[in-house]
């Protein structure tokens, strides 16, 4: 059909004359692209200016009626030239006197706005810029002239030629001017006037094409922009070259196509013409060549593709052709001959199809592929580059693309909403491409190839290679000379019939392309179609001739007559001896379509009516320019394929590159149904005329409808009848029109016995639900409305009908018939994602599966809670659950898991009889501790499944570096042991890394270890407390960390307290340094094993902490100028020289000692140095330097404490614990305040710390300290300890050996101080 006919075709024919009044000739035409004025001047001044409607059509109606006629005054002599600025509605017009006037529009009507004579010479040409702000004038003395839109004159000078200017015209980015002489010199100026060049004119010879015999006339130039001006970019350069857009056409009938100004290699048209106009059509697609034909003497238009191609031609009647110019939208052409305006509509041959109520065409672009169904106006849009051709037929639709190879194409097999079905790809250019229901078949000018595709295999078969498997098979070959290539290709059902060039035609068999027949017409076809029963063909020749053919009985046999009764393919065949003859003829007609189940009936588009025939009769033309798409069941429809292409992106489909366009979608589904247009054939107006006739007999339309007969007119006498209850006519027009479910109703309605349900189902039957409803009701028959409804789905209506049942009746119906209905009524809402709205409906019909769902799209995972707690109410109100219970429990835990919501989840398998899926839940979120409960309790086959995955996820993070998260881990799962080794080893590789930078961290990270640690001896013994220290308080007791009140409010508060210090403490996991840490090397995991199964730990992590918590204590102390306590403080840390460093230790010793003025202490610090650097062996230096500063110190200073010189002792007999400490175990250091470093006196008031069991005397602390000064752990209200009943064994003068900074009476004695 539409998509066979040869590449680049179009059909021109001449729609309109206008007449100039009083026969005066025109000179001079221009059609404004903005608003479609027509400027026409001519002699005697006369210049007017005319407004015609769109060429497009209306409502199926062709348009171009004349809605403006002004005739302008000023010029005096004969009008020669008229532009329109593309840009501002403004006109320019020059007359032989060389008088140039600019026009301006004023409220509807045109006015002068300048005037400009120069007396001297005649004005050659006008043009104005693409953005319209400069014109350029030209003389035929050669004096060029540039101005601006406003008036002002931007330049001019006198060209040096010596051949007279025919053309001016500036390039499409508006830098260069060209000027043609008529010598055939084309000369380029920049836009200041300076000379570029000359463009290389090859082909400058006579209409033979021999040169030689001097220069041919140049009469126009036209130059188009690929690219809108405001669109440009930096790949315009490389689109010229490749894409011809300068034309320059020469009197002798040549016209050169170039890529751009400086192509030398331009493409040589051979017009046959005297060339008068060059023009390209608005999108530089088509070219138009205005001359007189050299050998007819007749005024011709030639139309040309940018391959230099024919596609068209047009006689003009008249002597000259004084003007040529284009519409905006490309669909006409305005000719100006003599007196007259001639205007040519232009049918291009767009590349569409139509099947199944879905139109498919190439957009606007050219790239995308739209498939719009005309009745619900889905629409589906595809990329498809390089495509060629589309055909459709039937069901499907076939696309045929350009491929990297020349010569060759793919085919897609295509449904009407876009998908692919089947690609091919064959070796034949795809010129001409048609299908049937079971065949495609491509053909280039050469060669000929079909393509089987079985719709069987493809109807409902979800197999990818069922749906792909292609059954193609090319039997034969039909190839031609050169000189006779293939014109036009037609198919319907198993034969293919072939028409050349030269008017042969050769009919082949499908799928193996045998030749069947031959025969020829007298014409030069250009499109052929088949009817539905291959008995008739017609044709339309280049002259737009169609004729209608008899495929004679004879050339359909297996041996015809045609061939001398040889059969095909023997060698002794002939050709028939005269061409076929055709039925009758008829001219200007550019498109046919056969009925596809009626032989007789053809419709045929001529100019702007579309023609129905029926044999060799016409049916009343019908005024229309759309193309015809589907010819079926007495309607032909068409689709106006201009004004869609036209309309772009608003006309409500999604447009090229997937935007959507337009901007409502009521009115872009109107303006594209306004598009697809409907029309009945007589038969079917005529029959429905009678039907309707209240004075026609009753047997007047079966009478025409069994002398016209079709199953189409059956159908609306069946429809008629049934209306008005004859049963026995409906039964007799079903039976005609073989409609099987007709038949089986009519059927039906006589077997019912009362008349009013019988009306109703047929109301029912035309889709009249709400007439059928109230029939049932009328009756009483509720439950025949019920059904009704039932069956249509109408289950808002199915409630309702329920409802106001139950409330008539006064007694509660069914529960089971309103749930049902509720459950639909959910459905209904959940399958267009309306979760809000199923939500209701589903709670009231007890869908728990489909109510779970809702909420699930929902994420109102508190409701599905409360969905999960009725499931599980269920399942423990029935005992073990069932399957369906099980599935959607399930189902529901999978939904919590995967939005984190571990209980849910696990309270859902659990509920399901899935605890391995629980244990799993569990595992994957690191609620390891749940995960072990859960295995425990309910036994199953791997307990330490769960413990197994936490030590491999564990040693996997270990191994990566991932220390803290191995921490986290373990304290999620609840291995306090795991903790306590992670966090020393965090501890010792920091104090490694830098002691000094890092001491803060290292502390910390020392009592994270040791709160672990008591949180770990808890979980093994509960009697157990922080290692080494017995706590001698009946009411306190040691465990899970800490101190354990007897008191429960105060147990959850130290709870609450020990977590908030964790919480605090563990902020130092975000730092990045604690990554990088040595992995196997600080923990041993044989060891932890080890430890694990001992139940105990090789240290105490709180003898750490406390070491590095007075060193940072008296580095405080220090810088406080705070020296005695320093000095004091130091002296807790000789104790720790197993932990810290024994000379950083010593060092700070000598130097608070120094400072604190105790020279003694100072001095027996420099000994333990100098022997630490005598032990180490590393040399004298070190050693001498020690010996170097205490020399310089005590040389001023006597080594003697202030103390013991007041006591007169010369030993260093002020240790704060004396023998009483052990330096191994440290046991003392709970009698140290944490605070201040100072041994805790019997009389001192403390407050004791539940997490570490260490003290604090309450004036070192300060007024505001909340928490304990070593862990950090908030102390407690009842904290405080009477230390007269715990120390029971310090005397009364320990307070005098050991001296106290803060006692006040020994604050007097310290001179020093």
């Amino acid at each position: 059909g539409a998509g066979a006919r040869g590449r680049g075709a179009m059909f021109v024919y001449l729609s309109k004359k206008i007449a100039i009044p009083n026969g005066v000739h025109l000179r001079c035409a221009s059609w404004n692209a903005a608003q479609g004025w027509i400027a026409c001047g001519g002699e005697s001044g006369m210049l007017k200016v005319l407004r015609l409607e769109s060429g497009a059509v209306r409502g199926g109606v062709a348009g171009g009626s004349l809605t403006m006629n002004q005739t302008l005054e000023g010029h005096g002599g004969a009008v020669t030239g008229c532009v329109w600025n593309p840009s501002f509605p403004k006109l320019t017009t020059s007359d032989s006197n060389g008088l140039i006037i600019v026009w301006m529009l004023h409220k509807g009507s045109w006015f002068e706005e300048m005037i400009n004579n120069r007396n001297k010479g005649k004005v050659a040409d006008m043009a104005w810029s693409t953005d319209g702000q400069k014109i350029a004038i030209a003389y035929d003395d050669g004096h060029v002239i540039v101005g601006g839109v406003g008036g002002k004159r931007e330049w001019g000078k006198d060209l040096p030629i010596s051949s007279p200017i025919a053309t001016v015209l500036w390039s499409p980015d508006g830098q260069t001017l060209v000027f043609g002489t008529t010598d055939g010199t084309v000369r380029l100026y920049d836009a200041v006037g300076n000379p570029v060049g000359t463009v290389p004119i090859a082909g400058n010879s006579n209409s033979n094409g021999s040169a030689g015999q001097g220069p041919t006339r140049l009469v126009a130039i036209d130059w188009f922009s690929p690219f809108p001006q405001e669109n440009k970019n930096e790949t315009e350069t490389e689109t010229e070259t490749t894409h011809p857009c300068l034309a320059i056409g020469f009197e002798n009938g040549n016209v050169l196509l170039q890529c751009g100004a400086l192509d030398k290699n331009p493409n040589i048209l051979r017009t046959g013409l005297r060339v008068t106009h060059v023009q390209w059509n608005p999108r530089g697609t088509v070219l138009c060549v205005a001359g007189v034909h050299a050998a007819k003497d007749v005024n011709a238009v030639h139309f040309y593709a940018t391959n230099g191609a024919l596609v068209s031609s047009l006689k003009i009647p008249g002597t000259k052709i004084a003007a040529l110019t284009w519409e905006s939208g490309g669909l006409r052409v305005g000719i100006a001959v003599d007196s007259f305006i001639y205007f040519a509509n232009i049918v291009p041959d767009h590349v569409w199809g139509f099947c199944r109520d879905t139109l498919v065409y190439l957009g606007s672009g050219g790239t995308y592929v739209i498939f719009r169904n005309v009745a619900t106006n889905a629409t589906a849009t595809k990329q498809v580059p390089g495509l060629r051709k589309i055909a459709a037929r039937g069901d499907f639709c076939v696309l045929a693309t350009e491929t990297d190879t020349p010569g060759s194409c793919s085919l897609r097999l295509c449904t009407p909403n876009g998908s692919v079905l089947g690609t091919k790809t064959v070796e034949v250019e795809p010129l001409f491409l048609t299908m049937t229901e079971t065949f495609v078949v491509v053909a280039s000018h050469s060669s000929v190839y079909a393509w089987r595709h079985d719709k069987s295999w493809v109807s409902g078969v979800r197999d990818t290679e069922s749906v792909f498997r292609i059954d193609s098979v090319v039997r034969d070959t039909v190839k031609t000379s050169s000189g006779d290539p293939i014109a036009a290709l037609a198919a319907n059902r198993d034969t293919a019939l072939l028409c050349l060039r030269s008017g042969k035609c050769v009919t082949l068999k499908l799928p193996t392309l045998a030749v069947t027949a031959s025969f020829s017409v007298k014409c030069r076809p250009k499109d052929v179609a088949l009817n539905c029963t291959n008995t008739k063909f017609s044709v339309i020749d280049t002259s737009g001739v169609f004729g209608v053919f008899d495929l004679p009985d004879e050339l359909l046999g297996e041996h015809s007559s045609v061939f001398g009764g040889a059969p095909p393919g023997d060698a002794s065949r002939k050709e028939p001896p005269q061409p076929l003859k055709p039925k009758f003829t008829r001219k200007d007609t550019w498109q046919q379509k056969w009925s596809l189940d009626d032989e007789s009936a053809c419709a045929t588009m001529e100019k702007h009516k579309m023609l129905v025939w029926r044999g060799e009769t016409c049916e009343e033309p019908v005024l229309s320019s759309a193309h015809i798409g589907a010819f079926e069941n007495l309607v032909v429809t068409a689709v106006l394929l201009d004004e869609i292409l036209a309309m772009g992106n608003t006309c409500g489909w999604r447009g090229e590159g997937g935007a959507n366009g337009g901007t409502d979608g009521d009115t872009k589904d109107k303006s594209f149904a306004s598009c697809v247009l409907s029309f009945d054939t007589k038969p079917l107006r005529d029959t429905r005329a009678l039907l309707l006739n209240p004075s026609a007999a009753a047997d007047d339309a079966l009478q025409f409808v069994e002398h016209n007969d079709h199953p189409s007119l059956w159908a609306l006498v069946a429809t008629h009848a049934l209306r008005r209850g004859d049963l026995k006519t409906a039964n007799k027009a079903f039976v005609k029109s073989k409609d099987y479910h007709g038949v089986t109703f009519v059927k039906r309605l006589k077997s019912l016995h009362v008349p009013q349900v019988a009306r109703a189902e047929i109301a029912a039957y035309f889709t009249e639900f709400d007439d059928a409803e109230t029939l049932f009701t009328e009756i009483d028959r509720n439950d025949l409305a019920l059904e009704l409804r039932r069956n249509l789905g109408d289950w808002f209506r199915v409630e309702k009908l329920l409802l106001q049942n139950n409330a008539g009746a006064g007694a509660n119906l069914d529960d089971g018939e309103l749930r049902f209905a509720w459950n639909n009524i959910g459905l209904y809402f959940s399958d267009r994602k309306r979760w809000r709205n199923a939500v209701p409906y589903f709670a009231k019909s007890r869908n728990l599966e489909a109510l779970a769902d809702c909420y699930t799209c929902l994420g109102e995972f508190g409701n599905l809670e409360l969905v999960l707690d009725e499931l599980c109410d269920a399942s423990r109100a029935g005992g073990d659950a069932t399957t369906q219970n099980k599935n959607l429990l399930r189902k529901t835990a999978t939904a919590f898991a995967a939005v984190g919501m571990c209980d849910a989840a696990t309270r859902a398998f659990v509920a399901a009889g899935d605890p391995a899926a629980a244990i799993a839940t569990c595992v994957a979120m690191n609620r390891w501790a749940t995960a072990v409960a859960l295995a425990e309790r309910h036994e199953v086959g791997e307990k330490a499944l769960p413990l197994k995955a936490l030590q491999t996820h564990a040693r996997a993070l270990i191994a990566a570096d991932k220390i803290v998260d191995a921490i986290d881990l373990y304290r999620l799962a609840g291995k306090h042991s795991e903790c306590s080794l992670l966090f020393v080893s965090l501890a010792k590789t920091q104090a490694e890394l830098d002691p000094k930078a890092n001491a803060v961290r290292v502390k910390k990270l020392f009592v994270l270890a040791a709160l672990e640690r008591g949180k770990a001896d808890g979980a093994n013994d509960g009697s157990r407390g922080v290692t080494g220290a017995k706590n001698k308080n009946a009411n306190v007791r040691f465990g899970d960390g800490g101190i354990r009140q007897n008191n429960t409010t105060e147990r959850n508060k130290n709870d609450t307290d020990n977590a908030s210090a964790l919480a605090g403490l563990f902020d130092l996991s975000s730092d990045s340094s604690n990554r990088n840490v040595a992995r196997s090397d600080t923990v041993n995991e044989s060891a932890q094993e080890k430890e694990k199964e001992n139940g105990d730990f090789p240290d105490d992590p709180w003898r750490p902490a406390c070491a590095w918590h007075f060193w940072l204590l008296a580095q405080k102390q220090l810088y406080a100028e705070k020296f005695e306590y320093a000095r004091r403080t130091c002296l807790v840390l000789q104790r720790y020289v197993d932990v810290l460093h024994e000379k950083d230790v010593w060092s700070l010793i000598a130097l608070t000692s120094f400072y604190a003025g105790h020279f003694g202490r100072c001095s027996h610090a420099f000994q333990k140095l100098e022997g630490i650097e005598s032990a180490k062996g590393d040399g004298d230096e070190t050693e001498n330097a020690f010996s170097d500063l205490a020399t310089a110190i005590f040389l001023k200073h006597p080594p003697v404490d202030p103390l013991s010189q007041k006591k007169g002792a010369h030993d260093h007999s002020d240790d704060l614990f004396g023998d009483a400490f052990d330096t191994k175990r440290g046991n003392t250091n709970y009698d140290v305040c944490v605070a201040s470093g100072r041994k805790i006196g019997a009389a001192d008031k403390t407050r004791a710390c539940a997490a570490c069991a260490r003290r604090a005397i309450e004036s070192e602390l300060s007024l505001d300290a909340a928490s304990c000064p070593l862990c950090y752990t908030l102390f407690a209200q009842n904290d405080r300890v009477d230390e007269t009943g715990v120390r029971n064994d310090q005397t009364a003068d320990t307070a005098e050996d050991v001296f106290s900074p803060t006692a006040p009476q020994q604050m007097k004695q310290n001179t020093y101080l």
